[in-house]
């Protein structure tokens, strides 16, 4: 139910910390996802979400419809779609730290019974998500600590010349 409480900022969506972690956080989401945030919020405060009392279990009752439609093991749930979310990221190669935190998880434990599962298997099942997990590694720079990255970089970079390095 997070996205329902989430505020989208600029590329970041931000959760606020009356979420089930109880703790703020933000997370860098594509132009894709986006897009789809927007239209999310759009339906919630503006459309059909805005007549419902429960947004959330319209989407667990949906998921489930959806199931049952495909002949699939319904008694999935909704929540199934966090273990998805785990597995996709890990076999992107995304750090389970990471993960750990767009997942909202206060240990790593916790994200690590989600990743239960044999990852070597799911990546040779699904060799598309393999595929798309040679991406461009780069620094993240966190989006509370942009201005502040620049001065701890110059006073480094002071101190190297000051030592000789």
């Amino acid at each position: 139910r997070e996205p329902f409480m989430a505020s989208l900022n600029g590329d970041w969506i931000d959760i606020p910390p009356e979420s089930k972690s109880h703790s703020a956080r933000s997370i860098e989401l594509s132009n894709e996802l986006q897009s789809i945030f927007t239209n999310l919020k759009f339906w919630l405060d503006e459309g059909a979400g805005s007549e419902l009392k429960d947004p959330g279990g319209h989407f667990s009752k949906k998921f489930k419809k959806a199931l049952i439609e495909i002949g699939a093991d319904s008694s999935k749930k909704f929540h199934s779609l966090r273990h998805t979310y785990a597995v996709r990221s890990l076999i992107k190669k995304v750090p389970i730290y990471d993960v750990k935190l767009n997942m909202g998880h206060s240990s790593l434990d916790t994200t690590e019974h989600y990743a239960k599962m044999n990852l070597k298997r799911a990546e040779q099942d699904f060799p598309s998500l393999r595929d798309s997990s040679k991406r461009e590694m780069r620094d993240t720079r966190l989006r509370d600590t942009k201005g502040s990255y620049e001065v701890f970089a110059t006073e480094v970079t002071k101190i190297a010349h000051a030592s000789g390095a």
